[in-house]
Order: structure tokens, then C-alpha cells, then sequence
């Protein structure tokens, strides 16, 4: 892998890992909230909602913390990305079918902005940018990821 790439999958990594933290931590801190801000997508039955949002949280800053490692990281990402991607795929249903809440991602407060087509992008790019990283070898090899 050549420096640059190199340099600029390490600045990913740790945007990455800043950026799953600060989303997680908070849906950890209050598991409530993000219950309540998971209902409002209408995505889960009523079952659900209570094991997604013990678990979702946990699994950001898991793959996080997995991004840090360097025997790890690649599988962080990917975590990542596939999170991403879900994310995106659940805020563009719901625009599609006319209903705007609050992504839940940071804030999870029914006062929050309502979720927009730039999230959407946004989720997708950031699912993009972790596949292209995890997919950077340091061999000559080329590796071709499809998320």
C-alpha cells in the first residue's frame, strides 16, 4: 500500500471510530431515548425495539473499538459499513413513504431536526468510505469489496 493510501485510511480509521463512539455512547447512555426514538421509524414490531436498542449501541462501539486494533480493524469496518448501510436503507424507506422523524443518531429526542435525504447520503457514503478502507491491503494484491 503506498503512503498515501495509507495516510488517508488512518485519517478514515479514526474518523470512524470518533464518529461510531459519539453516536453510540449516548444511545448507551440512555437506552430509553433510543428505544423510543427506534419506535418512531415504525421499522420493528413493538417486540423488537427493546432488543435493538440494547444491542445496536453496543455493536457501533464494538466496532469502534475494533478499528483501533490492528488485527481487527478491517472487520470494524466492515461492521461499519454494513451498520451504515441499514442505516441508510431504514431513512430512505421511511422518506419514501412520507415519514420524517429524527434519525436517532446523536440526539435522540423527538425534538431533534427530522431526518433527510442528506442522512441518507451521508449513511451511504460513510458505508462506502469504510468499505473502500477495509478493503486496502498492504500486499499487492487487489481486494474488491461489494457491500
Amino acid at each position: 500500500m503506498n503512503r498515501r493510501a495509507q495516510f488517508v485510511g488512518g485519517g478514515i480509521r479514526i474518523l470512524f471510530i470518533v464518529v461510531m463512539a459519539a453516536a453510540a455512547l449516548p444511545k448507551i447512555s440512555d437506552p430509553v431515548g433510543f428505544a423510543l426514538a427506534l419506535g418512531r421509524h415504525r421499522m420493528l414490531p413493538d417486540a423488537m425495539i427493546g432488543l435493538f436498542a440494547a444491542i445496536l449501541p453496543w455493536l457501533e462501539l464494538s466496532a469502534a473499538a475494533a478499528a483501533i486494533f490492528p488485527g481487527f480493524w478491517r472487520g470494524g469496518l466492515a461492521v461499519g459499513a454494513a451498520l451504515l448501510t441499514g442505516f441508510a436503507v431504514v431513512l430512505a424507506f421511511n422518506l419514501a413513504h412520507g415519514l420524517t422523524v429524527p434519525c436517532g443518531c446523536f440526539d435522540m429526542s423527538a425534538a431533534a431536526g427530522p431526518a433527510g435525504w442528506a442522512h441518507v447520503a451521508a449513511n451511504l457514503v460513510g458505508a462506502i468510505v469504510c468499505g473502500w478502507t477495509a478493503g486496502l491491503r498492504s500486499d499487492k494484491k487487489k481486494t474488491l469489496w461489494i457491500l
